[in-house]
């Protein structure tokens, strides 16, 4: 058996695997405190922008799909703030109870969905979100077989708030006069 040249070194070495002292595991425990304390807000953050982001990207897929079918079909497609799974809703500005529908319109009573006219795609109540608000009198956005807004140029759009206390995170989705849709900050 060889002999150390340092026994000295050597029983170091013993000591220093006997584990971690107190003061060690506690200055590790206040570390990943501190780490914590600065990541768990923005984390919640980051899962709030993600909610947001997904639903209004479904949103605008919808809005991308009547602008779409209505092109195909050349005929009017509506998307609307629903009442119930089969109707549109005829007043307020409130699209989070309900959520939307697109439909094709033919027209007979523009904005609502009469017997016969296809139901192209539905989606209930926006889970997640505070409220989801259009402006005054935006209960439909209605699109003609160029593509383009039956209403021409969108006043205001519609807007996310996925938390009343925290207004920041709010999004808006607005259409131009093309008929396309953009997220913007707050202003359209």
């Amino acid at each position: 058996m060889c002999k150390s040249v340092y026994p000295r070194l050597a029983h170091l070495r013993r000591s220093q695997s006997d584990g971690f002292t107190l003061i060690e595991l506690m200055v590790a425990v206040a570390v990943l405190a501190i780490l914590s304390a600065i990541a768990i807000p923005q984390l919640t953050r980051f899962i709030t922008n993600a909610r947001v982001s997904g639903t209004m990207n479904e949103y605008i897929a919808a809005v991308n799909l009547a602008r779409a079918e209505a092109v195909a079909r050349g005929v009017r497609v509506t998307i609307c703030a629903a009442a119930t799974t089969t109707s549109c809703r005829t007043s307020g500005t409130d699209w989070t109870v309900g959520g939307w529908i697109v439909f094709v319109d033919d027209g007979l009573n523009p904005g609502q969905i009469d017997a016969g006219e296809e139901i192209l795609r539905q989606r209930s109540d926006w889970t997640g979100m505070w409220s989801v608000v259009a402006p005054a009198g935006l209960r439909r956005i209605s699109y003609v077989s160029n593509g383009r807004p039956e209403t021409g140029t969108m006043n205001g759009g519609v807007t996310f708030t996925p938390d009343q206390n925290d207004l920041t995170t709010q999004r808006r989705v607005c259409i131009d006069r093309s008929g396309r849709p953009r997220i913007d900050e707050l202003t359209c």
